[in-house]
């Protein structure tokens, strides 16, 4: 199961696709908007971070959740995700999204959960310089946990 976070920066966004399943599923509500817009004077420019909540649902086995962007971000920039974990399960922290899939959540056993924290970090070095408006997909998907 896939999950799909539309990402854009020079104003971030990410809008949530429920999806659904006679499986296992993982849902993701919409977090606010994410823009670095400024910095202090021989300085980097500052992060910006938002919070977003996620269910997810194990019919199943034990699963996983694993993150990775679709495509590179552009040089200087960064994004970061932490995804809170359910009651037994493991969370492995936060981490810088690239286009290799990371373990994010571990050991998730059968059960519905909801309102689990999500927060996504936005951060661009100087030598970002004038970043346009781009897209980025930030892929959630949820797996078996061998």
């Amino acid at each position: 199961m896939r999950l799909m976070l539309l990402c854009a920066f020079a104003a971030l966004t990410a809008t949530a696709q429920q999806l659904s399943a006679q499986t296992s599923s993982i849902s993701v509500t919409s977090p606010s908007a994410l823009s670095i817009s400024a910095a202090t004077a021989g300085g980097q420019p500052v992060g910006q971070s938002t919070t977003a909540s996620y269910s997810v649902t194990v019919v199943g086995g034990r699963k996983k959740i694993t993150a990775q962007l679709e495509a590179p971000l552009p040089p200087g920039v960064t994004l970061t995700i932490s995804l809170a974990a359910p009651s037994g399960a493991v969370s492995l922290g936060s981490a810088t999204l690239s286009t290799s899939s990371r373990d994010m959540v571990r050991y998730i056993a059968i059960g519905q959960y909801t309102s689990l924290t999500v927060t996504l970090s936005l951060n661009a070095s100087v030598s970002a310089g004038v970043v346009p408006f781009n897209y980025s997909h930030v892929v959630l998907t949820l797996v078996d946990d061998p």
